[in-house]
């Protein structure tokens, strides 16, 4: 174990020894989530397979990769159990230096990339859970802290606040700290936060590294270190091409954030604009029916002692215009005063020209004309002057009057169309999102009708989103056989997660050329007010992954090919070496007698045979103690023997010696060249 733990430190890794099972498990505890692997001495079975068992069940081995270390002449059995209970690689003794780096690294790489896939799960579920968080409340405040206070923790700031400007009066407003809950509607000075003001001015999101070197910071730097900051983030909250706010991230220590922290940053920045819009929305209209409410109920008051006549053209809600046959305006009810109040007197103004723009003054000529002759027109949507001179969205319609004229009803349904924009904006935002994911996601109504496909499901199987969206394909259909209810088996089963949860498990996906693809499914019941109403499912391409356990599967065969021939080197050059110290008493005692034998004694042929089949046996022995490969040859029925002749083309070099190319793992079986 001292000469591995030498290898290991050479690799540049950081090396725990524990003494015993309990030791393990507090360090693997202590280094949980980080890239490590766990090196399990298999000679020492006791307690090896229930610390195994345990870290199985734990999830442990999340980021830990096992290596069990065997003898040389440790039994087959023995390795196929500690694969069953959770190891991942052998090393054997003795250890071989390039072999034991070999693994060493490839098993850190997979650590890492199973780390790295840990990783941003997390975080696609951290911005989904934010995501939902926003759609589903709009209590500003809660929502708010909620959400600087969980940016932080995920980041690892020392303070997140998020600050909304004010540019006509060049101030900010602390709306949340992460770091104080006490913190809102706080004034700062822009002035005084360069950052922000750079912000502000490029509308891109500004990362300083180290404080102490960013020209930006000039005039605030020695405030800044005094206060213990190190480095900075700002994200900009834009909508509209507007920039409402600021995301202010502060850090104790000088750090950069990583690709991963910055992505995570934009998009909580991104929703969290959408989201404020969405708030502030609904607070003016919650505030505008208050004032209309209020506004009605004064001109009920006022209106009843009116005829009932009056009473029904005073009281509708919707603005009404009577007009004469050329589109003059003759009478307005109180709504339309209030909704035109811009346009001051209305009476005697022709409806053309209430029209924002040259198009709003077509649309109202065209309906004056129509209505003129006869005809019911609308509705239509124009725009036109709002009380404060911004452009008010109405809803016309037009009917003609048997006496002459016509009446026009219109209502304000500006408010309506932000937030059916806002609306888009949001669902376009989640969509952009289910898109970019790296995996596939599919979700089916209760029938197997297919609603959601996005463009990894696309690109894994083949099939476009237009031919299986809308029931023109089954759910069932791109699962081999009956692979479909065996799926809704166990996502309604209490065996893999829960009812109506099913957590990572391996199936197959059916491409559209037929091809069986293996993935790793996660797939949940989506319910609405407690009922079913769809299923959804999130597939991983493991192709890559496997194609990569094949490589490593191909060199662990070749590796225990090279070691077969190896012994069988060393077994031909030791029996070589005892056969031939026998074999040369024997040669020489024969050539002693057939000297001293007279060549007519009955006795010399006999000598003469001895010497000759030794001699023989010596070349025989030549070549067993030059084999350099294992080839056999059929001898006598099934029976196989060792081929001598084949065994010993290869020219002698010192040693078994491995292919350089170790990783090129497609080319032909290297063999190994030995000698005594």
């Amino acid at each position: 174990m001292a000469h591995l733990g030498d290898l290991l430190r050479e690799e540049g890794l950081e090396v725990f020894l524990a003494s015993d099972h309990a030791g393990a498990r507090r360090l693997l505890e202590e280094t949980a989530g980080d890239p490590s692997i766990l090196i399990l001495d298999l000679a020492d079975t006791e307690g090896v397979f229930g610390l195994l068992e345990g870290f199985r069940s734990s999830g442990a081995q999340r980021a830990t990769r096992i290596l069990g270390l065997l003898d040389a002449d440790a039994a087959g059995a023995l390795a196929t159990r500690a694969l069953e209970a959770g190891v991942h690689d052998f090393i054997r003794r003795p250890l071989v230096a390039d072999v034991v780096r070999a693994r060493l690294r490839s098993q850190l790489h997979t650590a890492r990339q199973l780390k790295e896939l840990q990783s941003e799960a997390e975080d696609l579920i951290q911005l989904l859970a934010l995501t939902r968080r926003l759609a589903s409340t709009l209590d500003v405040g809660s929502l708010l802290y909620d959400l600087v206070a969980r940016l932080a923790e995920s980041l690892g700031a020392s303070r997140v606040s998020l600050v909304l400007i004010d540019e006509s009066r060049r101030m900010g407003m602390v709306m949340a700290a992460s770091d104080d809950q006490r913190i809102h509607d706080l004034e700062i000075a822009l002035s005084d936060y360069p950052e922000i003001e750079e912000v502000l001015q490029r509308r891109l999101p500004l990362i300083v590294d180290e404080v102490a070197e960013h020209p930006v910071l000039l005039p605030v730097r020695e405030r800044l270190i005094e206060k213990g900051i190190g480095s900075l983030a700002l994200f900009p909250l834009v909508f509209e091409d507007q920039v409402t706010g600021v995301l202010f991230l502060r850090m104790e220590r000088a750090h950069a954030l990583t690709r991963r922290d910055r992505f995570f940053a934009e998009m909580v920045a991104e929703a969290t604009a959408v989201a404020l819009r969405n708030a502030r929305l609904f607070e003016h209209m919650r505030d505008e029916s208050k004032r209309v409410a209020a506004q009605r109920l004064r001109a009920e008051r006022k209106i009843a002692g009116l005829e009932r006549y009056a009473d029904l053209y005073e009281h509708v809600r919707e603005g009404i215009l009577l007009i004469d046959e050329v589109g003059t305006i003759g009478s307005a009810n109180p709504s339309a005063r209030k909704i035109l109040s811009a346009y001051g007197q209305l009476e005697g103004r022709r409806l053309p020209a209430l029209g924002y723009e040259n198009e709003d003054h077509d649309r109202l000529q065209i309906l004056a004309d129509s209505v003129s002759k006869g005809l019911a027109a609308g509705p239509i949507e124009v725009s036109v002057r709002g009380p404060g001179e911004e452009p008010r969205c109405l809803s016309v319609s037009g009917s003609p009057l048997s006496g002459g004229g016509a009446v026009l009803s219109f209502r304000d349904v500006t408010e309506e169309r932000r937030v059916e924009s806002e609306l888009r904006t949001t669902t376009e935002f989640l969509q952009n999102l289910i898109d970019s994911s790296a995996d596939a996601i599919v979700a089916a109504d209760r029938r197997g009708r297919i609603l959601l496909w996005n463009a990894a499901a696309e690109r894994i199987t083949g099939w476009r989103s237009e031919e299986v969206v809308g029931g023109k394909m089954h759910v069932s259909a791109i699962y081999p056989d009956d692979g479909a209810r065996e799926v809704m088996r166990m996502l309604r089963g209490p065996e893999h997660g829960g009812p109506g949860r099913l957590e990572s498990i391996r199936v197959d996906l059916l491409s559209k050329d037929g091809e069986r693809i293996p993935v790793s499914l996660s797939a949940a019941v989506l319910r609405e007010d407690g009922e079913e109403v769809a299923t959804m499912g999130i597939f991983t391409d493991l192709r890559e992954r496997l194609r990569i356990e094949r490589k490593l599967s191909k060199a662990q065969d070749k590796l225990l090919r090279t070691e077969k021939q190896a012994m069988i080197a060393e077994l031909a050059g030791t029996a070589a070496h005892e056969l031939n110290q026998p074999l040369t008493s024997v040669m020489g005692y024969a050539e002693l007698l057939k000297r001293r034998i007279p060549e007519d004694d009955p006795n010399h042929r006999a000598v003469d045979i001895i010497f000759r089949e030794s001699e023989r046996m010596a070349e025989i022995v030549r070549k067993i103690g030059r084999i350099t490969r294992y080839e056999t040859k059929t001898y006598i029925g099934n029976t196989r023997i060792v081929d001598l002749d084949r065994a010993v083309e290869r020219p002698m070099g010192t040693g078994v010696i491995l292919d350089e190319e170790e990783d090129e793992l497609d080319d032909a079986e290297g063999t190994g060249t030995v000698t005594p």
